[in-house]
């Protein structure tokens, strides 16, 4: 019988979260630790500095995924906030944003500009207040249509991937290797993890570079453009796309378009 003298182990596992929606996800705090080291590296070529506000946008089953990143957000002496992705959270955003000078807006999803619109608001204009902002899939191209330039955030399986200022997706390459040739791209893990990733089919479509123009280190994925663009969830219509910044427009290593100049 053990007695309360008696050493406990501290097991290894630090959470399981979820991906592709519905996959469990465990994650060791060795995972956590290197995961981090490349959250910090990203945010810091994302220009997030001391001092600084970002605010996270995501579900609680993606804490295995955006808990890096708050926390590095933190070792940099950035304050971080953080709202849930759908539409009830949208006011949660919005005061956020009022309030706070963000630096970084970073996984804003259609449901949350959904939600903004719900509350009377346009999504363009308070996402505006922020320096730069990151949007999923769908939310980009919504803002894109009032205007406002958004740089791009998806996940590719477990891995968080971050848009350049040459339209590309980028991961932590010492944790992730990609592979792809204008198909859907795959990703598996670069070391033993407490998950077992190996070619896991991302369901993303897109072509993988070695190489990217912008002077960001390691692989790359250039994204399948959608044939037309997405149509708001709801609201009037709103001015011409912007459009993405051209490949190349911006100085090597720069952050990617969005928010205000």
């Amino acid at each position: 019988m053990r007695s309360l003298a008696d050493p406990v182990s501290v097991p290894e596992l630090w959470g399981v979260g979820l991906y592709d929606a519905d996959v469990p996800y465990p994650v060791s705090q060795r995972d956590v630790d290197r995961d981090t080291a490349g959250a910090s590296a990203a945010l810091q070529r994302l220009g997030v500095a001391a001092g600084d506000h970002v605010l996270f946008v995501s579900r609680f089953a993606e804490a295995a995924q955006f808990w890096p990143f708050e926390r590095a957000a933190v070792e940099l002496g950035a304050v971080f906030s953080c709202a849930d992705t759908g539409p009830g959270e949208a006011a949660r955003v919005a005061l956020f944003l009022r309030l706070l000078p963000m630096s970084l807006v970073a996984g804003v999803t259609p449901a949350t500009l959904a939600g903004l619109r719900d509350l009377g608001l346009h999504p363009g204009e308070v996402l505006g207040a922020a320096r730069l902002v990151l949007a999923r899939p769908g939310a980009r191209e919504e803002l894109a249509a009032e205007g406002l330039s958004a740089g791009r955030i998806d996940l590719l399986g477990p891995a968080v991937a971050i848009g350049c200022a040459a339209d590309r997706l980028h991961v932590d390459g010492a944790e992730w290797v990609l592979a792809g040739d204008g198909g859907r791209v795959a990703v598996s893990a670069r070391h033993d993890r407490a998950a077992a990733v190996a070619g896991h089919d991302t369901g993303v479509a897109g072509r993988v570079l070695d190489r990217c123009p912008c002077g960001w280190p390691g692989q790359a994925v250039e994204p399948a453009e959608p044939a037309e663009p997405a149509e708001p969830v709801s609201g009037p219509a709103g001015p011409a796309p912007a459009g993405p910044a051209p490949a190349g427009s911006a100085p090597t290593g720069s952050a990617p378009p969005g928010g205000r100049p």
